[in-house]
């Protein structure tokens, strides 16, 4: 059980996880998980908050949401976020500040509003199609439920 329940409750709250404080993680999906693993990183009490892909597992509109607490909460504890995204628009839109690596090399370190088409093709080179997201299927039905795994003895 989380030493501080308020406060897991709160965060998991941003995420809409209010309801699964006590739900054990193995009964989540992945995008619930990885909700609660940036929740996690909420309580945390961390100055400096280090996201590696934190939208990877999230559909459209989580990602969204997912991405406005993670800003606001960053701002509301004074504190620095760091997040890798491939999601080009995202980090624009939601970041004040845009680090474009290629091959582990700095291409460029600059305020977002800054970073234009030109310099996002030319970090892209042979692979703009990444810059495109993908569309989100209209009315695509939901995947089937992974496979629950158990090992019992």
């Amino acid at each position: 059980y989380p030493a501080d329940i308020a406060g897991a409750h709160a965060a998991l709250a941003r995420f809409d996880l209010a309801e699964k404080l006590f739900d054990r993680v193995d009964r989540l999906s992945g995008g619930e998980r990885q909700r609660v693993g940036l929740a996690r990183a909420l309580v945390s009490g961390a100055g400096l908050l280090l996201v590696d892909e934190p939208l990877s597992a999230l559909d459209p509109t989580r990602s969204r949401q997912a991405i406005a607490s993670l800003t606001q909460a960053a701002r509301e504890a004074v504190a620095t976020l760091v997040a890798t995204l491939h999601q080009v628009e995202v980090a624009i839109e939601r970041f004040p500040r845009i680090v474009g690596l290629r091959d582990g090399a700095v291409m460029f370190d600059l305020p977002s509003a800054q970073v234009g088409r030109d310099r996002l093709a030319a970090l892209y080179a042979q692979f703009e199609h990444e810059l495109v997201a993908p569309a989100a299927p209209a009315d695509a039905p939901p995947p089937p439920p992974a496979p629950a795994v158990m090992h019992c003895r």
